[in-house]
């Protein structure tokens, strides 16, 4: 019940979106972002308390997506997500190189795995719902990474809004759902850290996660 809610607010915020005026940050010029901040996964592999790096690109209002790269490490936790980084740039060159559809089609959906859909409230504030759908994490000692997935919502603080060289630095919690595409947990039942999960049935990414963030737009 709990995973219905958070889905069914996730994508009514998504289909809410305010048509009043276009971010804060585009309205500077100022279209990428660089942010830090804490996280606490509580996953049914066990609790993690994981720093990161994320940098973002809004390249288009009309399409109203902005594209996403993280890294996250912390104690017994790695993960990272390379295919905006990857499939944008690519996306871009096929699209302008008279790209076979398949292939534009490839780079759209790469460069979309991990996404942000900025939604302007007031100056100051802005909710943020977004996805990343094609991480790649490795747990504890494992020597493989996984595939997983998670999505989510911002809120979005701008307290310097008026004052220009701060304008777009702003202060960010979130909250999340983890996830994966494969039920596998118990097949780390004889691992070292089996003690860590919880459930058997479930993924070892199946949980929630919570922090925040401080970034700024340049």
């Amino acid at each position: 019940m709990p995973k219905r809610i958070f889905f069914f607010i996730f994508w009514m915020t998504c289909i809410c979106v305010s048509a009043h005026s276009q971010p804060l940050f585009w309205q500077e010029s100022r279209n990428l972002s660089v942010d830090a901040g804490y996280k606490h996964a509580s996953l049914n592999s066990g609790e993690f308390d994981i720093a990161y790096l994320e940098a973002t690109a809004y390249f288009n209002p009309q399409l109203g997506w902005e594209y996403s790269v993280k890294f996250e490490y912390g104690k017994n936790y790695f993960s990272f997500s390379p295919m905006a980084l990857v499939g944008l740039p690519f996306w871009i060159y096929t699209s302008t190189h008279g790209g076979s559809s398949f292939s534009n089609l490839v780079g759209a959906i790469s460069a979309l795995s991990a996404a942000k859909l900025p939604i302007y409230v007031w100056d100051w504030f802005e909710i943020t719902p977004y996805w990343n759908l094609l991480k790649l994490t490795k747990l504890y000692d494992s020597e493989k990474l996984k595939i997983n997935a998670d999505v989510g919502l911002q809120l979005k603080f701008y307290p310097f809004c008026s004052t220009w060289s701060l304008t777009t630095l702003y202060i960010s919690p979130f909250c999340q759902y983890d996830f994966a595409y494969k039920k596998n947990a118990s097949e780390f039942l004889y691992t070292s850290w089996s003690d860590k999960i919880k459930r058997s049935d479930k993924s070892l990414f199946h949980g929630y996660s919570w922090g925040i963030s401080i970034g700024y737009y340049f």
